[in-house]
């Protein structure tokens, strides 16, 4: 006869899909070996053992427990039946005996729907609405959602639904390219990372999307470079100099990226004042006066050119630093040098004193 429980009022277990009706037969059921095996079934994706399977199996192997369990868990269960999860059964005679009035077996429920994946539903709630916009407008206001390069984007609904697809079928996350369970794993993990965003970098997310795109109408400015069907660049009307960089036709060069150090630096201009210039020329001749090393009289600095003085004074300036740092070190030896001999002197001078009090003690020691 089979019995029919109220599977509310029992504690189930979900590997071995059997209810039980209180709480220590339950306990006794996870410490047992039908527990077990089935657990490891199903980390191997393999369906649950009935109960009589189970014994069926063990008192066919109880020579050799280790040998049953991997017939067990390499093959799955021949005779499993699909069972509503409405109906509840008991295994009747024996079996129904040993397991207990309370004991049901309920098989797996049936594969879920695929997801419906559309233009106008919602990537992370699955939300409908009438129009693509819509939709778009409520991500946005909802999960800060946002399209980059909106101004180049060609095909809206295609991206839309290529996002969705990602996301529930495949389970990776926009943002971090994290791979979850498909559907509402990974849009939990989304909503509560705030990863409700696209990464839109080179190397990572941004060649996926380039199919939806259409940059053309930013190449406006560029009259001289020509492209193919491709989208690559025609060198007709350009060259490319030694060090990488792009001579447009008209002479502008494109710099390359190896050099945007030095495209960085910023040089002072020279300052071609004549005041400034007259005031350099009496600086180079004082400074060649003070120091010597200077060839030339006033006349012939005057006829001198406006960088061979800037070179000069440059010069000039190099060699009266290097002159400061070697004087400012023999300085500090010198000071070093003084500094160690007046410790030395104190010290003597201690010892000296100390000599000539002992000597004073054991001579009056002696009269004594």
């Amino acid at each position: 006869m089979t019995d029919f429980v109220d599977l509310d009022a029992t504690f189930k277990c979900n590997t071995c899909k059997s209810c039980f009706a209180t709480t220590e037969k339950i306990k006794e059921h996870y410490r047992g070996e039908w527990h077990i095996l089935n657990s490891k079934r199903r980390a191997n994706g393999l369906f649950p053992l009935k109960r009589s399977e189970f014994k069926a199996i063990s008192k066919e192997g109880s020579g050799s427990r280790k040998s049953t369990q991997g017939s067990v868990m390499g093959e799955k269960a021949p005779d499993a039946v699909e069972i509503s999860k409405s109906e509840t059964i008991v295994e009747e005679g024996e079996n129904a005996e040993e397991a207990g009035p309370a004991e049901v077996v309920i098989t797996e429920e049936a594969e879920p729907e695929p997801p419906v994946i559309a233009a106008n539903i919602s990537i992370f709630d699955d939300k409908e609405f009438a129009t693509t916009d819509e939709c778009v407008q409520y991500m946005a206001e909802t999960f800060g959602f946002f399209i980059p390069d909106v101004e180049f984007l060609v095909d809206l609904e295609g991206l839309l639904v290529y996002l969705g697809e990602k996301v529930k079928l495949g389970g990776y996350c926009l943002y971090c390219q994290k791979l979850f369970v498909p559907g509402k794993p990974c849009q939990n993990h989304m909503v509560s990372k705030s990863h409700c965003k696209l990464r839109y970098e080179n190397g990572i997310d941004g060649e996926e999307f380039e199919d939806f795109y259409d940059f053309s109408s930013s190449y406006e400015d560029m009259e001289d470079v020509e492209f193919d069907e491709d989208g690559n660049v025609i060198e007709g009307g350009m060259t490319i100099a030694s060090t990488g960089e792009m001579v447009l036709a008209d002479g502008r060069i494109l710099g390359h990226r190896d050099f945007r150090q030095y495209y960085k630096q910023y040089y002072r201009p020279q300052d071609t004042r004549e005041p400034i210039l007259a005031q350099q020329r009496e600086e180079l001749l004082r400074l060649g006066g003070k120091y010597g090393g200077l060839k030339f009289n006033a006349e012939e600095v005057d006829q001198l050119e406006d960088m061979q003085v800037m070179t000069m004074l440059v010069k000039y300036h190099k060699d009266i630093r290097r002159g400061q740092i070697v004087e400012q070190r023999s300085q500090q030896k010198k000071d070093f040098r003084n500094q160690r001999l007046e410790y030395n002197n104190k010290n003597q001078k201690a010892r000296t004193s100390e000599i000539t009090t002992q000597k004073i003690r054991d001579y009056h020691g002696m009269l004594k």
